[in-house]
């Protein structure tokens, strides 16, 4: 223990050091511009703080600490057979084999054998992992840390947020309290599983200004083996994921009960997904349209070299469809590309009329509509809203009686404003009955 200048005071009880001091062991170096240190009834060492600039550092083969603050508190335990804490306040700075965490106050504590256990720190903590590139930032942090010296836990709470540049693209993870959990048996810290709470929310934006998000009151991500990169995310309760594409004004918006969320090796970009409990899909598009399905059960997948962009969505249990311009339901509805099925006892309604079909394959984008196998529509006339007006088939009869029209195959283009039914086609009013080999309804 050396410094410029010193004085013993409080009869041997306490020593106060000045203009630059140091103290230092095998191990260990503690240094700052003034020290007051403190001695038990034997004269032995209880607790030495140390102000201006003060730096606590310890260096062995395998490991490499720094511990920097305006003032570091280094305190032994009561039997003065080890150290007990070290703790740093007032811009607090923490370097731990290349990570740093910067915080108002940190406190290192010691295990019996005087290794590190565990790391926290309060006030506007930021720590940045050096080797995955992820900086996290809290309130407050707790760092476990096991007797290999590998992190065991690490503990965010308030307003605790992660976030990862990669490849041209930013990860961030938020919520009110995270946990990181790192797999054990690695010879560096690899982050095994990610558990948000508090409303946590994971979000994704790539170079392009493609946008993914989700966010659920408890979210769990799992990680590869290398802990680098997310390989599947879990949302449980009002969950929602959204997908935005600014390039084509394009959103997606998925909300359930639950989902789960596959991402293709080494990226954060997903590449396929499943939701249930009362699934809500939402899709906006240029020109301000949108369509809206829901159901039980929803399961996706999206294509590997046209990242984030849909390739199949398949919509099971008591499925809906709505737009502006009609409603549809069905068991199951699959969705490749623009081209929506409805499969089971399927049925659309638009304009005051009903059809049913074996199958429905309705494009989106195009806006067209085709019936297969045998198709029925029912026009009820003065229905709200009503969009046909079909007088009797003849002699004045049945005017206000439901119109019956079946055939082979539908097509409709909701653009030109016409539906085309394929023969062999027949229209029933009342007594009334029109056969041809086409109907084309303007």
């Amino acid at each position: 223990l050396a410094a410029g200048s010193g004085w013993i005071l409080d009869e041997g009880r306490t020593i106060r050091l000045e203009d630059g001091v140091t103290m230092r062991s095998a191990l260990s170096r503690l240094t700052g511009a003034e020290m007051l240190v403190r001695l038990d009834a034997e004269h032995r060492v209880q607790e030495a703080a140390t102000s201006g600039a003060a730096v606590f550092a310890r260096r062995d083969a395998a490991d490499e600490m720094e511990l920097a603050g305006d003032t570091v508190v280094f305190r032994l335990t009561p039997a003065n057979d080890r150290l007990e804490s070290v703790s740093a306040d007032g811009h607090a700075r923490l370097r731990l084999n290349g990570d740093e965490l910067s915080a108002a106050r940190i406190r290192i504590d010691a295990d019996p054998t005087g290794r590190i256990t565990a790391t926290q720190a309060t006030g506007g903590c930021r720590f940045v992992a050096a080797r995955t590139g992820q900086e996290m930032t809290s309130q407050s942090l707790r760092l476990a840390i096991g007797p290999d010296m590998q992190p065991e836990t690490l503990q965010l709470d308030g307003e605790a947020a992660i976030s990862q540049q990669a490849e041209r693209r930013v990860n961030r993870l938020s919520g009110g309290r995270i946990r990181i959990e790192f797999q054990a048996g690695t010879a560096t810290p690899a982050v095994g599983r990610i558990t948000v709470l508090d409303r946590g929310r994971v979000t994704a934006t790539g170079a392009t200004g493609d946008a993914y998000q989700a966010t659920a009151d408890e979210l769990v991500v799992q990680y590869d083996a290398d802990g680098r990169f997310p390989a599947r995310a879990e949302g449980r309760g009002h969950g929602d994921c959204q997908l935005h594409r600014p390039a084509q004004n394009e959103t997606t918006t998925i909300q359930a009960d639950r989902f789960r969320v596959d991402f293709f090796p080494g990226s954060a970009d997903a590449s396929a997904f499943e939701a249930d409990g009362d699934v809500r899909l939402r899709r906006t598009s240029a020109g301000g349209r949108w369509s809206e399905a829901t159901g039980r059960s929803l399961a996706g997948s999206l294509r590997p070299k046209e990242r984030n962009r849909i390739d199949t969505m398949i919509l099971k249990g008591g499925v809906t469809y709505r737009d502006p311009e009609r409603q549809g339901r069905a068991a199951e509805a699959n969705l490749k590309d623009d081209l929506l099925r409805l499969k089971g006892e399927p049925r659309f309604e638009t304009g005051g009329a009903v059809t049913r079909a074996e199958i429905f394959v309705y494009d989106v984008r195009q806006r067209t509509l085709a019936g297969q196998g045998p198709v029925q529509t029912t026009i009820t006339p003065g229905q709200p809203g009503a969009r046909f007006d079909l007088s009797a088939l003849g002699n004045g009869e049945g005017k206000r009686e439901p119109v019956y029209l079946h055939a082979s195959g539908l097509e409709g283009d909701e653009a030109a404003g016409r539906l085309v039914y394929r023969g062999p086609c027949r229209m029933v009013q009342g007594r009334n009955v029109l056969t041809a080999g086409r109907f084309e309804l303007e």
